[in-house]
C-alpha cells in the first residue's frame, strides 16, 4: 500500500474519533473509521479489514501493558 493511504486510513479516523467526544478517543468511531477506509479502498473484504483492525487495537492495548508490567516486575 502506498504510504499517503495508509496515512489517511489511520490519521482520518484517529481525528473523527478524537472529536466524536466519546471515551477513548472514540474507540467505536475509530474503529469502524479504519474498517470502512480498509475496505473501500484496497478492495480488501471487511471480514479481513476488521481482523486487521481487531489486531492493530489488541497490538497497541496489550503491548505498552505487557511492558509496562515486565518492567515493573523485573
Amino acid at each position: 500500500l502506498p504510504v499517503f493511504r495508509l496515512l489517511l486510513i489511520y490519521f482520518v479516523p484517529v481525528a473523527l474519533g478524537r472529536l466524536s467526544g466519546l471515551p477513548f478517543g472514540g474507540i467505536g468511531v475509530t474503529d469502524a473509521g479504519m474498517v470502512g477506509l480498509l475496505a473501500a479502498t484496497n478492495a480488501v473484504s471487511p471480514s479481513t479489514a476488521t481482523a486487521a483492525v481487531a489486531v492493530y487495537r489488541a497490538t497497541t492495548i496489550f503491548f505498552p501493558a505487557l511492558v509496562g508490567a515486565l518492567v515493573y516486575f523485573l
